[in-house]
């Protein structure tokens, strides 16, 4: 059983990875226990997402889900490439700069002059970093609200796509080890 990618399918956070443990409160016991009785009765899957994927027309003519079933890496692989589509078409049709985008909170869609806008923090030629509205058109709505589903920063629509590894000096001189 691949407990971190049910728990992904599921909506759960990446903090909440122990959902389903064994050794938890009752009612994390309670859902493995649930989980391991439908396993028992045969409804399994070797492939993640198989059953939802959208069916295409091949070139031999046949028809089938565009993807033999998506893991939990190809899964990650396509949240980050999804928050790339997302920032691309930010930049290009908001003029905003890359900090600026940056800078762009969680529910940053709002209504300025009764037209659709980002807010966010003008950062360029401005000492005291004041709000901005950058007027936006309905695909960067959706875009928007797409980076923001998979955005794995508690506050941010765009941050970094891996979390930061620490390091810190070793004994030894020009190492460095993971603290």
């Amino acid at each position: 059983m691949n407990w971190s990618l049910l728990t992904l399918l599921l909506g759960y956070e990446r903090d909440n990875h122990g959902v389903f443990s064994a050794s938890g409160c009752t009612i994390k016991r309670q859902r493995r226990a649930l989980v391991l009785e439908e396993v028992a009765k045969g409804r399994t899957t070797t492939q993640a997402l198989s059953g939802e994927l959208v069916q295409t027309t091949r070139p031999d003519g046949s028809t089938g889900p565009w993807h033999p079933g998506i893991g939990p890496r190809p899964l990650n692989d396509l949240k980050t490439a999804l928050r790339n589509a997302a920032f691309t078409l930010v930049v290009g049709l908001s003029m905003m700069r890359d900090s600026e985008i940056h800078e762009i909170l969680k529910s940053p869609v709002v209504e300025h002059y009764s037209t659709p806008a980002i807010s966010s923090t003008k950062i360029k030629g401005t000492p005291n970093r004041p709000g901005k509205h950058w007027w936006i058109a309905e695909p960067l709505v959706e875009a928007l609200a797409v980076a923001e589903s998979v955005s794995l920063h508690p506050e941010r629509v765009f941050s970094r796509s891996a979390p930061t590894i620490r390091t810190a000096p070793s004994s030894e001189p020009g190492c460095w080890r993971r603290s």
